[in-house]
C-alpha cells in the first residue's frame, strides 16, 4: 500500500518562506490597459528573529556564558542542544582580512569551485575582475590538477598530522591567533600553495597587519612578519594577471567580473564532490590552512569551557550568573581541551582535527535550503562556521523538518558551532541582506574594493573534520 504524501508544508519550510525575499510586480494602468511595472520588495517581519548582539540578559531562548579563552560571550540555544553562537568573534579588520583571503587566496587552483567544471582553473579571478579582463578559451576535459581525483575512504585509518593546540588564558594572546587566522593573505601565497608547479598566482600588496606581532608570537608560530611582507610586495598589475595564461584584455570569453559574480563555493583541503557527496583527495591540493585549524579548535575549546562551567555550576553552585566562578576559572580553563566536543547529556571525547572547509558565497536574495551536514564520517565532531560580510537569517531546527526552527541573526564576524545533537538538526539560511560594515575611506584602494564587496556579499566558512 502506497501512502500519499501530504501537501502540507513543514514547519521548517514555512519559516523559510516567511523570511525569504519576495518581490511583487506593480501593475499600472494606462489608457484602460494593464502594464507590468517594476518589481517591489515585499516587507518582511523580522520581529521574531533573535539578535544576540542586542540581548544583555538570559531569556528562555538562550543561555549566555563568558568565555575567558575567547574574551567573548558564548550563547547556547536552549531548544537546540549543541548549537552555540559567538557574536563578534572577529573585529572589523580581521573580518576584512579573512574576507580578502576568501576572494584572493582560497579560490586559487587547484582548489575546486562551482566554476571549475565548466571553466577549468581560474587563477587570480579577483585580480582579473578588478582589471576588467576576459577568460581565454581553454580545454578543461580533465580534473583541475590534470590528474585523477581519488575518493577518500573515511572508514580507513588515515594518517593525520598531529596538531598541538595551545591553551590561551588571556584575550590579547587569542587576538593574535585570530588575527593570524584572518590575515593569511599577508603571508606569501606560496605558504599556502608551496610545492605546487601550477601557474603562480598574483601576490597581494602587504597590508601591514603582521607588524604588531610580538617576538614571542613569531617564535611560537614560526612566522616572520618581516619576511612575509618582503615576499608579498609584488604589485598586482594587468600584465602580471595576463601572464597567468587564462585572461586577456580583449573580449572573447566571459568576463572575470561575471564569473566572480557567479562564484558560489570553494573547497579547501580534501575536495568535496557535490555529485557523489564524497570527499576526494585532489593531487596538488594543499591541506586546510593551519590558521583556520587553530581558530576552529580555539572556538570549540571555548564552547567546551563554558559547558564545563555550566555543568559544574549546576552540580556545585547555587543558581546565579557565571561571575560567581571567575576566581577559579583560569585554572579550569587550562583543562578545557579542544579535543572534546559538546553533547546534551555529557561530554563525548573526540580528537578534533578539522581538515576541510567549504567557503560559500551569497548575495542578496540567495538562500541555503534546510539541510543536514551528514557527508562527514566524523559526525561526532563539531562544525565551526564563520560569517563575513552581509547579514543573514539563520534557521536551526530539529531532526526532522516538522520541528519549528529558531531564527537568529548572523552578523559579520559571528561564529556558529554545531556539535552533538545539533549535528543532526536541519539548518539553513533563507535570507541575506546588505551588510552594515563600516570601512576607512582613506584605506588603500585594494582594501576599499574588498570592503565595498562585503556590502553586497556574504561569505560563510564552515570548517569541519571528515
Amino acid at each position: 500500500m502506497v501512502v500519499a504524501e501530504t501537501d502540507q508544508p513543514t514547519a521548517f519550510k514555512t519559516a523559510e518562506k516567511r523570511y525569504q525575499l519576495h518581490r511583487e510586480q506593480k501593475i499600472r494602468i494606462s489608457k484602460g490597459r494593464k502594464h507590468g511595472g517594476k518589481l517591489v520588495e515585499s516587507p518582511t517581519d523580522f520581529s521574531e528573529v533573535l539578535d544576540l548582539q542586542t540581548h544583555d540578559t538570559c531569556t528562555a531562548e538562550f543561555t549566555q556564558h563568558n568565555s575567558q579563552l575567547l574574551g567573548r560571550t558564548v550563547y547556547s540555544l536552549n531548544k537546540h542542544p549543541g548549537c552555540h553562537i559567538i557574536p563578534g568573534l572577529l573585529n572589523n579588520s580581521q573580518q576584512q582580512k579573512l574576507f580578502k583571503d576568501s576572494l584572493t587566496v582560497f579560490p586559487e587552483p587547484p582548489n575546486r569551485s562551482n566554476l571549475t567544471a565548466q571553466h577549468g582553473r581560474l587563477p587570480s579571478l579577483w585580480a582579473a575582475a578588478q582589471h576588467g579582463l576576459y577568460l581565454q578559451p581553454h580545454s578543461h576535459n580533465e580534473s583541475p590538477s590534470g590528474q585523477t581525483a581519488r575518493h577518500i575512504d573515511t572508514h580507513a585509518n588515515r594518517q593525520k598530522p598531529s596538531m598541538q593546540v595551545p591553551h590561551y588564558t588571556d584575550h590579547a594572546t587569542l587576538s593574535t591567533t585570530v588575527c593570524k587566522a584572518a590575515a593569511s593573505s599577508c603571508n606569501s601565497r606560496s605558504n599556502l600553495d608551496s610545492g605546487s608547479n601550477q601557474q603562480q598566482s598574483v601576490a597581494t600588496k602587504s597590508c601591514g597587519c603582521c607588524n604588531h606581532l610580538s617576538s614571542a608570537t613569531v617564535r611560537s608560530t614560526g612566522m616572520d612578519p618581516q619576511s612575509s611582507q618582503q615576499q608579498s610586495q609584488t604589485s598586482c598589475t594587468r600584465e602580471s594577471v595576463n601572464q597567468q595564461g587564462r585572461w586577456q584584455s580583449a573580449p572573447g570569453g566571459p568576463s572575470a567580473a561575471s564569473l566572480l559574480h557567479k562564484l558560489r563555493w570553494v573547497a579547501l583541503g580534501p575536495q568535496f564532490n557535490w555529485s557523489t557527496r564524497q570527499y576526494e583527495e585532489e593531487p596538488g591540493v594543499k591541506p586546510l590552512p593551519p590558521q583556520l585549524v587553530s581558530l576552529a579548535q580555539h572556538v570549540v575549546s571555548a564552547c567546551q569551557e563554558v559547558y564545563q562551567l555550566r555543568h559544574n555550576r549546576e552540580d556545585s553552585y547555587p543558581a546565579g550568573n557565571d561571575d560567581s566562578m571567575q576566581a577559579d576559572l583560569p585554572e579550569r580553563a587550562q583543562h578545557a581541551s579542544s579535543a572534546c566536543m559538546l553533547c546534551h547529556d555529557g561530554i563525548q571525547h573526540c580528537q578534533y582535527e578539522p581538515d576541510t572547509a567549504l567557503v560559500n558565497f551569497y548575495r542578496e536574495g540567495d538562500t541555503l535550503g534546510g539541510h543536514k551536514d551528514d557527508a562527514e564520517e566524523r559526525s561526532d565532531c563539531p562544525i565551526v562556521s564563520l560569517s563575513l560580510g552581509c547579514d543573514a537569517v539563520f534557521l536551526i531546527g530539529g531532526a526532522t523538518k516538522d520541528v519549528a526552527p529558531t531564527a537568529v541573526w548572523l552578523h559579520s564576524g559571528d561564529a556558529v558551532v554545531l556539535s552533538g545533537p545539533a549535528r543532526q538538526c536541519y539548518h539553513g539560511v533563507p535570507r541575506v541582506l546588505p551588510g552594515r560594515m563600516l570601512f576607512d575611506s582613506t584605506a588603500p584602494a585594494c582594501a576599499r574594493e574588498v570592503a565595498a564587496y562585503m556590502q553586497t556579499t556574504r561569505v560563510n566558512l564552515s570548517i569541519r573534520q571528515i
